[in-house]
């Protein structure tokens, strides 16, 4: 059954809350145009308006950002005031994805290894990894819908090569050649090691707060990282990719001879085009918002009249320059909504629209955790997600009066 999952950030006593707005069965279809009926219909049952939106994050299936037919095209006709996101981990994958052929080729031999090991045979492959006395006594399945699935995989199965190698022999897999061809390994480990960094750039994107100003800054470190370890790797060293490095030291391995080193290079030049590509540097007239008192006033002349003399008494007041560097800059913007409306609007539209999908990704979790085998029929599960991901405390007072109390009990 396709459940349709939505959260709410907003402003509320001087803060930014996030909540579950609803969790809805789609009945028969889940194109572009029954999301928004079902979004559109709860809309005007609560009595809530779409000119109150500022912004709409989602992930980049077809039915969800199609140009014609998709949600955001429907929710467009007649609300041009509204932006649109594409969630910015989603886009982080889309360029994870972009591999040359001669590393994709690694990748699968390697999922195709890790199933092989598993299927029919977790117990022979567990009392393998028992008797070598490994670590671990089992791999990691790859899941394409699992951010963090192919770090974590390929590292597990580098971790008990030896037992793995061991054990497609004794089952006369031809799978078991690729454990003695050194440069299919040297592809493995650097696959590994890349996923790893990849993984920790996306952990650090996951979260409640963020907006597009911590993202972007991110991303940013990051395409500069790539710089750095590209020309680390053009000079020889490989200290920033432990497994191929140590994996090279222990063979005795010349990284001169070795076209390892090449590939690495194309790589990270292909990866560092890909982050550009995706993730155009399109907030540059946007910094005012997150560093008012750096910026001058020639910088904003696309502000109109109004916003620009409201910045120029915001920035020659030099207790609000203090309060920026105490206090959040979501908070610092609400706290000055009633002296300075316009910036502060302007400026909260910024930053209160969800940048990345995180929650309901999260929330995802949690809905496989409820609706289990043995509930697999229940069909409203709104009121168990709610209770299991709000951060409402209920009001126990408002709801016990409402109950007859037992005084004989």
């Amino acid at each position: 059954m396709a459940q349709l999952l939505l959260f709410v950030r907003y402003i509320y006593k001087e803060s930014i809350h996030k909540d579950i707005l609803f969790c809805r069965p789609l009945e028969g279809h889940t194109r572009g145009k029954d999301i928004y009926k079902k979004v559109n219909e709860f809309f005007e049952k609560e009595g809530l308006n779409w000119k109150n939106c500022v912004g709409v994050c989602t992930d980049g299936a077809a039915a969800m950002t199609g140009q014609d037919l998709g949600f955001t095209a429907f929710v467009k006709a007649g609300n041009d005031h509204i932006t649109f996101t594409h969630c910015m981990i989603h886009r982080e994958a889309l360029v994870v994805k972009k591999i040359a052929p001669e590393l994709n080729t690694v990748f699968f031999d390697a999922v195709k290894i890790i199933i092989k090991s598993r299927a029919h045979n977790s117990r022979l492959f567990k009392n393998v990894c028992i008797d070598m006395d490994s670590d671990y006594t089992s791999l990691l399945l790859h899941a394409e819908v699992r951010w963090l699935s192919r770090g974590r995989s390929l590292k597990r199965l580098l971790t008990l090569k030896d037992e793995v190698l061991i054990f497609l022999t004794e089952q006369n897999s031809n799978l078991a050649d690729y454990f003695h061809d050194n440069l299919w390994l040297l592809k493995l480990c650097y696959l590994a090691d890349i996923f790893d960094k990849i993984n920790d750039m996306n952990l650090s994107m996951q979260g409640v707060c963020v907006n597009m100003f911590m993202l972007k800054n991110k991303l940013e470190a990051f395409v500069k990282k790539i710089l750095i370890w590209k020309n680390r790797v053009e000079s020889g060293s490989l200290e920033m990719f432990p497994f191929t490095d140590e994996y090279i030291i222990s063979n005795n391995i010349s990284k001169k001879d070795t076209p390892i080193t090449k590939i690495i290079v194309n790589h990270l030049k292909d990866m560092e085009v890909y982050m550009h590509r995706y993730f155009p540097n399109d907030i540059d007239t946007q910094q005012w918002i997150c560093n008012p008192f750096s910026i001058e006033m020639e910088e904003i002349n696309f502000l109109n009249l109004k916003a620009q003399e409201e910045f120029a008494e915001l920035t020659s007041d030099t207790t609000l320059r203090l309060r920026f560097s105490q206090v959040p800059v979501h908070e610092f913007w609400i706290e000055i909504k009633s002296e300075y409306p316009l910036l502060s609007e302007m400026a909260m539209n910024k930053l209160l629209p969800f940048c990345t999908t995180y929650l309901c990704e999260s929330a995802f979790s949690t809905l496989t955790y409820i609706k289990s085998k043995y509930r697999s029929t229940l069909i409203n599960v709104e009121n168990l997600l709610r209770s299991a991901l709000t951060q409402i405390e209920p009001r126990f007072n408002y709801l016990c009066k409402n109950k007859q109390s037992h005084p004989s009990h």
